[in-house]
């Protein structure tokens, strides 16, 4: 059988800590280069939306719906922009109004019957 020999124990703790060091820092570069590509694959199909004052857009139903009730509320009205993805949008139905990120808003598209 094949014998295993060690270092001393003086030499063989900086190796250690040295090799330990190394894989951290490869892990690491390995990770942020697997967040950038799927970064630039989530962002290859996504849109941009973005809206200006006065648009009018629905906006998801998040907590309190039941199988069954409506997903998107509206038509709102954005009355203000802060940074580029927060609205403060107003309910037309209500008058309430409250900040929506942008992932929580859809268009109104208008339909014209002929």
């Amino acid at each position: 059988s094949p014998t295993i020999t060690l270092p001393p124990a003086h030499t063989f703790y900086p190796y250690l800590q040295r090799t330990r060091h190394l894989l951290t820092v490869q892990a690491r570069e390995n990770i942020l280069k697997s967040q950038s590509r799927w970064k630039q694959r989530y962002n290859e199909n996504r849109r941009n939306p973005f809206y200006r004052l006065d648009d009018l857009v629905y906006v998801q139903v998040c907590a309190g719906r039941a199988k069954l009730d409506a997903r998107w509320l509206g038509p709102c009205t954005v009355i203000q922009l802060s940074g580029q993805q927060n609205y403060l949008v107003r309910d037309n139905l209500t008058g309430r109004t409250d900040w929506y990120h942008v992932s929580q808003l859809h268009p109104v598209v208008e339909r014209h019957s002929y």
